[in-house]
């Protein structure tokens, strides 16, 4: 089945050290990004330039995952309607830290969400990020990191947590197995505005005469198959593409070397001309 050649992949591309999304995770475009301490102190300030789409894994809920107009706030990264504590979006800001608060009461040891906590809570968000981007929109989403936990934003903890709390509703049609079987599955398969899905919920009054509600693709196996196609269709080139962006840049602002510059084409793009990259590079300076 195509299922488990999928599952089979993301457990290859995890064994290989692969940037793939975790489970009770999502992929979000990052606008700013913001390191922390582990008290909620901000060490580095930072905004995407505009055009350069990098995506982060990030904690979420099955509801905020597939969330439209509804308040379905993510765990910790999310965008400044929820965690700018903006008074027209006061609710969403509520319920994001609500949310935290309760995950926080069961995991007290999360230290990487104890430290977002502490800052978001603060509701400075919006002073401390002003005059880094002239586009600035509700939207936008604030991507954090804590020193002490590294430069990911995904977290470890929420998944095992989180997995904890599903109840075991079902039989999984992959697998075979006893599972949670979720209300509904996420879009943004082929690209992070698409929205069709690959997977429908038995739950919904469409299928409801042909399946039965108590089976269906278990939580966990979808989120593994969908984050491997996610990955291959468009998160690993997306990174790709900002990780290049951002060694150039530094190129450019004279923050590293040539020579840096020339290994890191080398090992990373062996099919490129490095000579001729340079000659085009150093022309339109």
């Amino acid at each position: 089945m195509w299922e488990n050649s999928l599952l089979g992949l993301y457990n290859q591309l995890i064994e290989e050290g692969k940037p793939i999304c975790p489970v009770a995770h999502k992929y979000i475009t990052v606008h700013y990004g913001l390191l922390l301490d582990k008290d909620g102190n901000i060490l580095v300030r930072f905004a995407a330039p505009n055009g350069v789409s990098e995506l982060d894994a990030v904690p979420c809920t099955i509801e905020s995952e597939s969330r439209t107009s509804n308040i379905a706030p993510h765990l910790l990264s999310d965008n400044l309607t929820y965690v700018g504590n903006m008074p027209e979006y006061r609710k969403r800001y509520d319920a994001y830290l609500e949310q935290l608060e309760d995950y926080l009461s069961h995991v007290p040891d999360d230290t990487y969400a104890s430290a977002v906590y502490k800052y978001v809570s603060k509701g400075t968000i919006l002073k401390d990020i002003e005059g880094l981007r002239d586009d600035q929109t509700p939207g936008m989403n604030v991507v954090f990191a804590v020193y002490e936990h590294g430069e990911t934003a995904a977290d470890s903890k929420w998944t095992e947590y989180y997995l904890s709390t599903l109840p075991k509703n079902g039989l999984c049609l992959v697998t075979g197995k006893s599972a949670h079987i979720p209300k509904s599955y996420p879009s943004f398969i082929r690209n992070t505005y698409d929205k069709a899905k690959l997977f429908i919920s038995p739950k919904e009054k469409s299928l409801s005469d042909r399946i039965s509600p108590n089976m269906g693709i278990g939580y966990e196996t979808a989120q593994n198959i969908i984050h491997t196609l996610q990955y291959l269709f468009y998160a690993k080139y997306a990174n790709e593409k900002a990780d290049a962006f951002y060694h150039i840049a530094d190129y450019i602002d004279g923050r590293s070397t040539e020579e840096e510059l020339r290994n890191y084409i080398k090992k990373n793009y062996p099919e490129k001309n490095v000579d001729r990259f340079f000659e085009i590079l150093n022309s339109e300076e």
